[in-house]
């Protein structure tokens, strides 16, 4: 069964969107029931992508990929702890909308 997770952020840096790219378009997503962060980057045969628990999950090992995607500020939301403490939707709805974020769901 598919996870519906949060875009925290989506960037694509491709000249004029080529097509098989392994490095872009990249997106960060969270699901904050399951607590996992999904993340792909690639396009068409250079596509990769899945979903890690955030138990599991090392910011640092991800470090580029925060800063290509301008999502340092949720990388700093992991290492501190705070998405762990996070259990209702509407409280991370809240936190999307003091960062800026549009609400934008995908599936995985």
């Amino acid at each position: 069964m598919s996870e519906a997770y949060y875009v925290i952020a989506e960037v694509d840096r491709r000249a004029l969107k080529s097509g098989n790219d392994s490095n872009w378009p990249k997106v960060l997503a969270y699901s904050n029931s399951a607590k996992k962060i999904f993340l792909s980057e690639g396009c068409g045969h250079g596509l990769m992508g899945g979903e890690i628990s955030l138990i599991k999950f090392n910011a640092s090992d991800w470090d580029d990929f925060f800063k290509d995607t301008n999502s340092i500020w949720f990388e700093k939301l992991i290492v501190d702890g705070t998405l762990f403490s996070i259990n209702e939707e509407s409280d991370f709805l809240d936190l999307l909308a003091k960062n800026n974020c549009n609400v934008k769901i995908v599936y995985y």
